[in-house]
């Protein structure tokens, strides 16, 4: 794996409770796709960070063009890393969660299980953190998360409806 290519996994949940900042090199996500679908995701990738590379915003906007054509056509790795684009992770676009939610939703309904933490906070945006609200918005992705994210992340997940379920009882 090329190093140019710009492979490390972005964790969407540090951009939603903002404790990203500006990384150079761009960190993008790159997906469990079938390899043709994600040879053409990672084209995209390479191309919209060479644009934020060269500081050259045609080349970047063609690069985000291509993922959310991609991610409309039902690419969960090309709409999740279009939604870290709209973290305000790149100087090109500032964030935006409005759009960034609306990314990361598109990829969690597409099975996209990286997306799934940042589906679980978008649910609660704009709204109080009441029990109630937490149990039907927030609560059933952290139980997808248990169910279909990695040995960590299940880990974390099951904890925290642990967690939810011993404070719901008291």
């Amino acid at each position: 794996m090329k190093s140019s290519k710009l492979i490390a996994v972005f964790r969407f949940l540090s951009c939603v409770i903002g404790l990203s900042t500006m990384i150079l090199p761009i960190q993008f996500v790159h997906a469990k796709e079938n390899s043709a679908s994600q040879a053409v995701v990672d084209k995209a990738i390479e191309q919209l960070a060479a644009g934020v590379k060269g500081h050259s915003d045609k080349e970047f906007q063609s690069g985000l063009l291509k993922l959310k054509k991609l991610g409309e056509a039902g690419n969960g790795s090309a709409a999740f890393n279009v939604s870290v684009v709209y973290s305000g992770i790149t100087p090109e676009l500032p964030k935006d969660e409005e759009k960034q939610c609306y990314w990361v939703n598109k990829a969690a309904k597409l099975g996209y299980v990286d997306a799934y933490y940042g589906a679980a906070f978008c649910s609660m945006r704009g709204e109080n953190s009441s029990p109630v609200a937490y149990e039907k918005k927030m609560l059933p992705w952290i139980r997808k998360i248990a169910a279909e994210g990695n040995a960590e992340e299940k880990e974390e997940a099951l904890a925290d409806i642990k967690e939810w379920e011993q404070a719901k009882s008291s």
